[in-house]
């Protein structure tokens, strides 16, 4: 059975995460959906909706590398203050592999984004 989070289920949930991980801030309205799933009064799983931003950057291919990077940082100084008034904590870029790692790179060096853990994958409905 599948069933909104209680406060009561805290301590179980967090006794799940061996792994270091820290529980998201479950008192973010970013986490609009917090559910435990339990069988039989035994709660063995839990699961929580993080809203959040990603970044599409479209540019003229035909640019060079000096007005890419020209533009990206315009962008990118506006970012912060956009996400504040927004209410969003954070956001995502995803660099495809034909962009080469030196994008990554550049936004790493730059404006502080850092590598994320684990495979990126995404839903669409």
């Amino acid at each position: 059975m599948i069933r909104d989070l209680q406060l009561r289920d805290l301590i179980a949930v967090e006794s799940f995460n061996s792994n270091g991980h820290q529980l998201p801030k479950l008192n973010s309205k970013l986490y609009p959906v917090q559910k435990v799933i339990e069988e039989d009064g035994k709660i063995l799983g839990s699961a929580f909706l993080h809203l959040t931003s990603d970044v599409s950057i479209i540019l003229d291919p035909s640019l060079s590398n000096l007005t890419r990077a020209r533009l990206i940082k315009e962008f990118f100084s506006i970012v912060p203050k956009e996400l504040m008034d927004n209410n969003l904590e954070d956001t995502r870029v995803f660099v495809n592999p034909e962009n080469d790692t030196r994008y990554a790179e550049f936004l790493i060096r730059h404006f502080g984004f850092v590598k994320d853990k684990g495979i990126p994958l995404y839903l669409g409905v």
